[in-house]
C-alpha cells in the first residue's frame, strides 16, 4: 500500500471507520476497529478486508499477516497469540486445515486443525529434544500419543524379521 497516496474515509459500520485509495484499479486500504487499538492494512473488497494484509496491534506490532477473504482471515496466514505463534491455514478466521503451533516455551505441535482446534494426527515436539510424540486429537481432546522414537524402533525391528531381511529365519 502506498502511504504517499491521498486517502479518504471510504465508510464506517459498528465495526471501524475505512480509510481506503483506488491504486492500478484495486482497492487497498487501512481499517481501524472500533473496539480495539488494533488496524488492518491490506487489500479490500468492496470495503471488508479481502487479500493479502496484516493487523497490527495498538503498540504498531503485526499480530496477523496473511490471507483474507470476505472480512474474516481465510487461507495461509501467521498470528501471534500472546506469545505464541501458529503458522498454517485459516478459515473464517480460525486455524483450519495444516498448520504449525509454536508454544512460547520453545514447544511445538504441528498437525491439523479444525475449528480453532487440534484435530487429527499431529506431532508435539517439546524443546531442544529431536524425538516427537505423534499425537491424535478430536476436539482439541488428546485421544492417544505414541513416540516417534518408539515406531522407528518398531520398524526397525519389524524388518529384522522379514525373511528377505534375515537369510538365517527358515520359511515354509
Amino acid at each position: 500500500i502506498g502511504y504517499d497516496k491521498a486517502w479518504a474515509v471510504c465508510g464506517e459500520d459498528e465495526k471501524g471507520k475505512y480509510l481506503c485509495s483506488i491504486l492500478d484499479g484495486e482497492e487497498r486500504g487501512i481499517f481501524i476497529l472500533k473496539d480495539h487499538y488494533d488496524k488492518y492494512i491490506g487489500y479490500l473488497l468492496c470495503g471488508m478486508m479481502h487479500g493479502e494484509g496484516a493487523i497490527i496491534n495498538k503498540d504498531n506490532e503485526v499480530i496477523y499477516k496473511g490471507e483474507f477473504k470476505n472480512g474474516k482471515k481465510s487461507g495461509i496466514g501467521k498470528m501471534i497469540i500472546k506469545k505464541d505463534v501458529y503458522e498454517g491455514e485459516f478459515r473464517n478466521d480460525l486455524f483450519d486445515g495444516k498448520g504449525v503451533y509454536y508454544y512460547s516455551n520453545g514447544n511445538k505441535w504441528e498437525g491439523k486443525f479444525r475449528k480453532g482446534k487440534r484435530h487429527g494426527m499431529g506431532t508435539f515436539t517439546k524443546k531442544g529434544e529431536i524425538n516427537s510424540l505423534v499425537t491424535f486429537y478430536f476436539n482439541d481432546k488428546l485421544h492417544w500419543n505414541f513416540s516417534k522414537a518408539l515406531e522407528d524402533k518398531l520398524k526397525w525391528r519389524d524388518a529384522d524379521f522379514k525373511p528377505e531381511n534375515n537369510k538365517n529365519i527358515n520359511t515354509v
